[in-house]
């Protein structure tokens, strides 16, 4: 199946909008509490990628497509990559990072297809200025503490119990004191019993406890998310016409959800051997972020397949699709203030800067 162009155009905005919201529910305070794994959340969210698909099935037969199952394996990577990303560089640097990659890969692919250009020239200026857009993001100034609110929210809290349980212990040692009864025995074990009842009533987990994914890790993710997601739709422009379409979405699911499911299996028994209870490591409590990050991604994946087997094709319309980076470097300003002030101002030039460029490229690509 073969869309138009103008179909390929209101994918765009979808693939826009699915891939810079996706990874919203990733920041959440509840899910860096809880330290999930980014194996437990990529398997969350890949069953997801696998069941929505399936409700396209009123319009599209059940098919499988080798290719698609193919480009699922070769997404996997990415999905682990997206969560180590947004947890540990953040929403505005590390998925503008990724999107920069993501577009140089597919938009060579592209050419290795034999995507013809209507203007090489003006398409060397459109990716210029897309990728100095993008790269000018992430140069913005960051707010560091805006965009770790909820550790802040944790510290704050914390403060608060240690203040308690210091008047608790100056009361304590004058009663102590007065009464000749003062001894580290006495005292100790009472304050430390006052810290942990503090604890239960604010419910509120000692912010050591978040853990913090290291930044080195965050630019592994950066690269398998760019290499990977840049390449996992390559193979879809080898199907045949008649696994193209609507039903590529399910192949791709089951690809990718099998995958992750053999490789968190893997991770479970690995776990459980170091003595851990492998249910807790799934956290059911808070694993509705982990699949809203899968269902918004589908529906992001969905249109950017649609714009990949429209006119548009790989080399042009798929890398527009990672314009998605201003949806979420817009995330992070509004619901984490990652960025405050003037900063704001300097980011609306980056935003039109690379519009520009992806105007061009569109264009004349």
């Amino acid at each position: 199946m073969v869309f138009s162009r103008k179909v390929g155009w209101l994918a765009v905005f979808g693939g826009i909008i699915g891939f810079g919201l996706f990874g919203v529910p990733m920041k959440h305070k509840k899910v860096l509490k809880a330290n999930m794994h980014s194996v437990i959340y990529s398997f969350y969210l890949s069953f997801m990628v696998f069941l929505v698909p399936f409700f396209l099935l009123f319009k599209e037969p059940f098919v499988v497509s080798i290719y698609g199952v193919l480009a699922g394996f070769i997404w996997v990577p990415s999905c682990f990559g997206s969560v180590l990303v947004v947890q540990s560089i953040g929403l505005t640097v590390g998925i503008s990072m990724w999107s920069v990659l993501v577009m140089f890969v597919s938009f060579c692919w592209g050419q290795i297809y034999g995507h013809e250009m209507k203007n090489t020239a003006l398409t060397i200026v459109g990716l210029v200025l897309l990728f100095g857009g993008i790269l000018l993001l992430i140069k913005v100034p960051r707010n560091e503490g805006g965009a770790s609110k909820s550790e802040e929210k944790i510290r704050s809290r914390e403060e608060e119990k240690i203040n308690f349980a210091k008047s608790k212990h100056q009361d304590q040692e004058l009663s102590l004191s007065s009464s000749g009864n003062l001894s580290e025995e006495n005292l100790i074990p009472k304050v430390e019993s006052m810290v942990n009842v503090e604890d239960s009533k604010m419910g509120q987990a000692d912010p050591k406890g978040v853990k913090k994914v290291s930044n080195f890790m965050g630019w592994i993710g950066v690269l398998l998310v760019g290499i990977c997601g840049g390449s996992s739709y390559a193979p879809l422009k080898l199907a045949k016409p008649e696994y193209q379409g609507l039903m590529v979405p399910m192949s791709f699911g089951i690809g990718s959800f099998s995958a992750i499911t053999l490789i968190t299996i893997i991770f479970c028994i690995k776990k459980k051997l170091e003595g851990q209870k492998v249910l807790e490591l799934f956290h059911f409590k808070i694993c509705y972020f982990a699949l809203s990050s899968g269902l918004i991604w589908c529906f992001g994946n969905i249109c950017s397949i649609v714009t990949i087997l429209s006119p548009l094709g790989l080399s042009i319309g798929y890398p527009l699709t990672q314009l998605a980076v201003l949806v979420s470097s817009l995330s992070g300003i509004i619901l984490f203030k990652e960025i405050t002030g003037k900063n704001i101002i300097y980011f609306a030039f980056c935003f039109v800067f690379a519009i520009g460029g992806g105007a061009l490229l569109g264009i004349y690509g």
